[in-house]
C-alpha cells in the first residue's frame, strides 16, 4: 500500500499498479482510499515485520505484505506464506473507509 499527500492509501500489486491494474496509469489520485482510524501503529500491528514498512520524516508512507521471499504465490503453493498474507488482509479489510 501506498499513501499519498492527502493521507488516502492506494493498495498496489506486483507492479505497483493498482490494484486490478497491469501497468500504473498516468492519473492514479482516483485509486486512492481514505481509511477511518488507519493509524501508524495499526499498520504496524498488521504488517508486524519493520522490514515491509517505508517512512518518510517519520510517517509511514508505504508497506508491502509480503517479499519475494514469502510471497504466497511462489512457484509452489504455501500454505503458510498465504495464511500470513490472508491474516494481514483480514485485518485491514475491518477498518472502514470514510
Amino acid at each position: 500500500m501506498e499513501k499519498n499527500k492527502e493521507g488516502k492509501w492506494m493498495v498496489f500489486n506486483r507492479y505497483y499498479a493498482p490494484l486490478g491494474l497491469e501497468f500504473k496509469p498516468k492519473e492514479i489520485d482516483n485509486y486512492f482510499f481514505e481509511y477511518e482510524n488507519l493509524t501508524d501503529d495499526i499498520i504496524k500491528e498488521i504488517i508486524d515485520n519493520e522490514k515491509f514498512i517505508e517512512s518518510t520524516d517519520g510517517i509511514i508512507t508505504r508497506v508491502w505484505f509480503y517479499d519475494d521471499n514469502s510471497t504466497p504465490s511462489k512457484m509452489k503453493f504455501d500454505k503458510d506464506a498465504w495464511n500470513i498474507y490472508q491474516m494481514k488482509i483480514s485485518k485491514l479489510t475491518c477498518i472502514k473507509g470514510k
